[in-house]
């Protein structure tokens, strides 16, 4: 039997920062400053960004990562 790691893992944004620009980042979804993505290794993660980051979307974009946003409610 395989165990599949569903359980989502919690990133501290630095380490969230960290994971974009090492490319282990495959999308993200982007809740006002929510954010829930995936791996590349397809292991789910939610972080929370403390301040509104203006580089952000760029460098998503840059490391090929798929971005999807929620508009507000």
């Amino acid at each position: 039997f395989t165990t599949q790691n569903t359980a989502v893992q919690k990133y501290a944004y630095s380490e969230f920062l960290r994971n974009v620009s090492n490319g282990t980042i495959s999308s993200v979804t982007i809740d006002n400053r929510m954010i829930k993505g995936t791996t590349r290794n397809n292991q789910a993660f939610v972080t929370y960004m403390p301040l509104d980051d203006q580089f952000l979307l760029t460098e998503l974009i840059k490391k090929n990562v798929e971005v999807k946003g929620k508009p507000p409610e």
